[in-house]
């Protein structure tokens, strides 16, 4: 793409703030382990998100992409992919595929771009480790070997990445024996752990927890049931289009920005 960008001494007008991606592609995993359509209204459109469409398709969800609206129909059983699963550059996708993966009596295979691969995960491998379930990583793939997890207790650290508590939370409820997540250390980024939880919830998933989110409790035998997302505005991408009618004394308006918001950003 080529673009041109002229200066101005002032901006008006009114935009609406990008929508959260980090609600987009909670909204797409949740979608693919439930059975029906699940309806995303004002998904973030980007390669990351792309990325995670890509998984769900590839898990044997029906995706249909619109430009307002994505929709999901699941299953209510992952399907073996064939081949690779591209991931793109997005650590999300990556660290949220591996444990839906280990729900599946097939290997996975999952690559990446651009480094993606070589970004932290042994945290997750040593969990899935516990679980009973062997992760492969190489400098080209990551492979989660066949399942299914039965779930069971599992320890893990906090301080690398909360990305790995929200995958294990995602596949938990679908596994025999449920899952009990012990945080060994500070769970940094906790915000993003409760959004996981604020959209498994819409889904109908339980999540037991404490007010320091050292340990989460996931009863087994749990059923995801389609829901309707609405992705509000995201604060954080919205700064930058603020930060530029600050620079430049000019009066901007941005709409879809919740007056109240729990989302970390």
């Amino acid at each position: 793409m080529i673009a041109s960008i002229k200066p101005t001494k002032a901006l008006q007008g009114a935009v609406r703030a990008p929508p959260s991606k980090a609600r987009t592609h909670r909204a797409l995993f949740a979608g693919l382990l439930s059975k029906g359509t699940t309806e995303i209204h004002n998904p973030l459109s980007c390669d990351d998100t792309y990325a995670t469409a890509n998984v769900v398709s590839s898990l044997g969800a029906k995706l249909d992409c619109g430009t307002e609206r994505w929709s999901i129909r699941g299953v209510g059983k992952l399907s073996a992919p064939r081949g690779i699963i591209d991931c793109g550059e997005s650590g999300v996708t990556l660290r949220f595929t591996v444990p839906i993966s280990s729900l599946l009596d097939d290997d996975v295979r999952l690559r990446g771009r651009e480094g993606l691969i070589r970004r932290p995960l042994r945290p997750l491998v040593d969990a899935m480790g516990q679980l009973g379930i062997r992760v492969d990583v190489d400098e080209f793939e990551v492979r989660v070997h066949a399942g299914p997890a039965k779930g069971g207790r599992v320890q893990i650290p906090g301080n690398v990445s909360s990305q790995f508590i929200s995958g294990l939370l995602f596949a938990g409820p679908l596994m025999i024996e449920g899952l009990r997540i012990e945080v060994t250390s500070h769970l940094e980024s906790r915000g993003y752990v409760s959004v996981t939880i604020e959209e498994l919830k819409r889904h109908t998933i339980a999540v037991e927890t404490n007010s320091d989110m050292s340990f989460f409790s996931i009863s087994p035998h749990q059923i995801y049931r389609p829901a309707q997302h609405l992705i509000p505005g995201d604060y954080s991408s919205a700064a930058f289009l603020m930060a530029a009618a600050a620079v430049t004394r000019s009066r901007v308006i941005i709409t879809g920005l919740p007056e109240q918001s729990e989302d970390p950003d």
